[in-house]
């Protein structure tokens, strides 16, 4: 974000220009529903808890919200300019170098490093760690500092209606600890929310649906914002 400065004789003002270039882009959005039912014979019964259902779709937008940043953020590797990513079994040096290219380009002294519980703990330093340390690696997982930075886990789940994990396991996020936010969530417009108890339909069956144009996008525009390490 800085200017060069130059060195120039008196009286010289032929230098280079340098003018300020737009880090805008667009964010596409897509309109996202969730769209549930039951049957009418359950909801008069009172076997449907109807505002417990509801309360389930807005945890369940905001779950895929979540997944939407991470994928976002994970998918965003081929696009990293090539100082501030690195493929391979963990290297203690090479995280060095990554978390350095990150702190020279944000300008922060420290970094925040993501990653699961699995990922985590293949980041460990080889100049060895105290008991403490290693009681603290027993109780978490994974050793919660590196050379100074902290880690933090990302929590895992499965992606809804299957047992396959939504999160990586073999990768780790370096992030400038600045309080910047990589991903950016465009919300276009209000959201959309139908709320029918069934009298507009010929089988009685209330229905519940929510939807938004929602959309998102790493922050890739601008090189070193963050890094990040595949291990192999």
């Amino acid at each position: 974000d800085l200017f060069k400065v130059y060195t120039v004789a008196r009286g010289n003002y032929n230098v280079e220009r340098q003018t300020i270039v737009s880090n805008s882009f667009t964010i596409p959005t897509q309109k996202k529903l969730i769209k549930i039912y039951t049957e009418i014979d359950l909801f008069i019964a009172g076997k449907i808890d109807w505002v417990e259902v509801i309360s389930r779709v807005t945890k369940s937008f905001g779950a895929y919200v979540g997944e939407l940043i991470y994928n976002t953020m994970y998918n965003s590797y081929s696009a990293i300019g090539t100082p501030y990513k690195h493929t391979g079994a963990f290297s203690a040096d090479t995280m060095l170098e990554l978390i350095s290219q990150v702190q020279a380009a944000t300008g922060t002294s420290k970094v925040q490093i993501f990653g699961t519980q699995i990922a985590l703990a293949n980041i460990a330093d080889g100049a060895g760690y105290s008991d403490a340390e290693k009681r603290r690696f027993n109780e978490f997982g994974f050793y919660d500092m590196f050379r100074g930075n902290s880690m933090f886990m990302f929590p895992q789940a499965y992606k809804v209606g299957t047992t396959t994990k939504a999160v990586n396991d073999s990768f780790a996020l370096i992030l400038p600890d600045n309080g910047e936010k990589i991903v950016k969530i465009m919300l276009e417009g209000e959201p959309e929310v139908r709320d029918n108890d069934g009298s507009a339909r010929n089988d009685g069956q209330p229905e519940f649906l929510f939807g938004r144009m929602i959309g998102a996008a790493a922050l890739t525009v601008e090189e070193g914002m963050y890094g990040m390490y595949k291990f192999v």
